[in-house]
């Protein structure tokens, strides 16, 4: 079973919404950071709100569902992840073991990968 976290930030696309819904079953609060269109800033709304919302002492779970996957690199990840939110959906992979804990305190993250496709 997946930790408690007080708020789960879900960014990217449009492919959010089941995310958000079982999060939503687990007893989480959830904020969906969606549009269909590129260049809105998805990625920068969710790198900021998750930031702040740890400042305040939340405990933030950021799942990265935009196929580019930037959010990492607003927690300070250098390279791609190899397995992330793709992986468990394909594979079946467990979610806890795609949690990284970034180098903000609070702040969690499911990124994307390198093979994620919608």
């Amino acid at each position: 079973m997946m930790q408690q976290y007080d708020i789960i930030v879900v960014g990217g696309g449009h492919a959010g919404i089941e995310a958000s819904l079982s999060s939503a079953r687990m007893g989480m609060k959830t904020l969906l950071i969606t549009n269909r269109k590129g260049g809105v800033g998805k990625t920068t709304t969710t790198v900021n709100l998750a930031a702040c919302l740890g400042l305040l002492g939340k405990t933030v779970l950021i799942i990265d569902l935009d196929t580019q996957g930037n959010v990492q690199y607003g927690f300070g990840f250098k390279k791609p992840f190899k397995k992330g939110i793709h992986s468990a959906m394909k594979e079946g992979l467990d979610l806890n073991s795609l949690i990284y804990e970034t180098k903000y305190q609070n702040i969690f993250l499911i990124p994307s990968d390198i093979n994620f496709e919608i």
